[in-house]
């Protein structure tokens, strides 16, 4: 095993992004690598469930073996190892968000040409995070594009503070990642808008009044929607625009004293935006997919409204670990990113 890799926690906006990026591209790549100074910006510093949990994963997946794990932890060694396990239960113990444990699990298992049944408790729509709707009918459909199949099963959702939500999600992660090369969009072939709630709002009929508050702002939306019995309560929603291989996403989850119709129109607002801006991802997409489009065999480029804090992070983390380029440009009211992959 190589020499260990040292990341300060504090680079870029220095939260849980770091860590995520981090570990992920070290399974992958079968490297050791320290982190240090984690979350160390937040109001509560170290490790939480959800970090231990996706380290954890991490090392039952690839036989690694870590130290420093506990919650509040703020210092961090993974050791990979090189096995891919064809199974996975995870449970993240909190409302701890499963799609953000789902980033690293996916790099790791980038060019490995495994199947991998993955089994996630925790929550599936929390604050701060991709709702599991957003992965699935947005995220991974932009990840068959790279070469992945994924299939995704939710069993119960899970909102705060109970979480308690269940997935299941089918990988088989290719030998090989394909570049990205999306135009801007045009005229969308189609536009979903996918709601869930808790059944203790079924009476209310919350998740058909997000969708008709998204459809004030976009009246062509088709409209879909699930209850599920939940132990906390919650809704949410995600909205997804298709124009051949161009795929974008809004979401918005709900909150106390704010009421349904407005949940949606938010979302609808979003999506608006970026579809005016000819964008031909998501800026959320866009720092998901970046360690991805790092591991292609040649360039990539998309249109994003803007770059977030995360894809900035995932830039500066990302460069510590493979020989990549990142071009931005500015195109119109909008940027342009291109990923240039060196040879490893």
């Amino acid at each position: 095993m190589g020499e260990v890799i040292r990341i300060d926690g504090l680079t870029g906006e220095g939260g849980g992004q770091v860590l995520r990026t981090s570990t992920g591209l070290a399974a992958f790549l079968g490297l050791p690598v320290r982190i240090v100074n984690i979350r160390a910006g937040r109001k509560k510093p170290g490790l939480a469930a959800q970090h231990l949990a996706g380290i954890k994963a991490l090392c039952r997946l690839t036989g690694g073996r870590a130290e420093g794990l506990a919650v509040g932890s703020t210092e961090v060694l993974l050791r990979p190892g090189r096995e891919r396990k064809s199974r996975l239960d995870i449970d993240v113990g909190t409302a701890g968000s499963v799609t953000l444990l789902l980033q690293g699990l996916l790099v790791a298992l980038s060019g490995t040409q495994s199947r991998t049944q993955l089994t996630l408790r925790g929550g599936t729509d929390v604050a701060w995070s991709p709702p599991f709707l957003y992965f699935s009918e947005v995220l991974c459909p932009l990840l068959k594009t790279l070469g992945f199949e994924i299939r995704t099963n939710v069993v119960r959702a899970g909102f705060y503070p109970k979480g308690d939500g269940e997935v299941q999600v089918q990988v088989r992660a290719p030998i090989a990642l394909a570049p990205l090369q999306l135009d801007v969009s045009a005229e969308p072939d189609e536009m979903t808008a996918f709601s869930v709630a808790s059944d203790d709002l079924a009476r209310a009929k919350v998740a058909e009044r997000l969708i008709s508050g998204a459809r004030s702002v976009l009246p062509e939306l088709k409209g879909r929607k699930n209850y599920f019995s939940t132990p906390s309560i919650g809704c949410s929603l995600v909205l997804r625009f298709r124009s051949g291989a161009v795929l974008l996403g809004a979401d918005s989850l709900g909150e106390r004293g704010v009421r349904a119709e407005e949940v949606g129109r938010r979302a609808a607002v979003d999506l608006m935006r970026q579809m005016n801006a000819g964008c031909s991802v998501d800026r959320w997409a866009s720092d998901q997919i970046l360690p991805f489009l790092a591991l292609a065999s040649s360039p990539s480029s998309y249109i994003v409204t803007e770059l977030t804090s995360h894809a900035e992070t995932n830039m500066e983390i990302i460069r510590k670990f493979l020989p990549v380029q990142f071009e931005v440009t500015q195109v119109g009211g909008a940027v342009k990113v291109t990923v240039v992959p060196g040879k490893r």
